[in-house]
């Protein structure tokens, strides 16, 4: 006896087509498992090494492209706009830890400013070099 040909819902049809559509788009397609019963500040690393090697991966299309200043000039803006963008979350989140914090210089917080936010101006001097 052949079984009948289960019909497929609309949900998993759309599935299906969406999953043709980026099959055919050259879009790449990740599936990350995280272990959440690791500590969270291994979490947090495997994140960063994530993001290191798809900045490689940036320094490795700016090295094809044999000289064309205008790719390589956006992919030097996107990595200031990485570190930018990394910075202003982690300060944002510095200052909330600061708040339950006694380690930090009285003399700062007194100011109201983080140790790190008297260090940005060396930090914006990197990216221009």
């Amino acid at each position: 006896m052949i079984p009948e040909p289960q019909q497929k819902s609309p949900q998993t049809s759309s599935k299906l087509t969406l999953f043709n559509s980026i099959k055919e788009s050259h879009i790449g397609r990740n599936v990350v498992f995280e272990d959440k019963t690791l500590p969270v500040a291994e979490q947090i690393k495997s994140h960063l090494f994530s993001i290191h090697e798809q900045l490689e991966q940036l320094v490795e299309i700016a090295q094809q492209v044999d000289g064309d200043k205008p790719i390589i000039d956006k992919i030097k803006a996107f990595y200031g706009e990485v570190l930018l963008d990394f910075l202003l979350r982690f300060t944002d989140s510095h200052k909330k830890l600061r708040i339950v914090s006694l380690h930090d210089n009285p003399e700062q917080h007194a100011l109201g400013k983080s140790i790190l936010e008297k260090d940005f101006p060396r930090a914006f001097m990197l990216l221009n070099t």
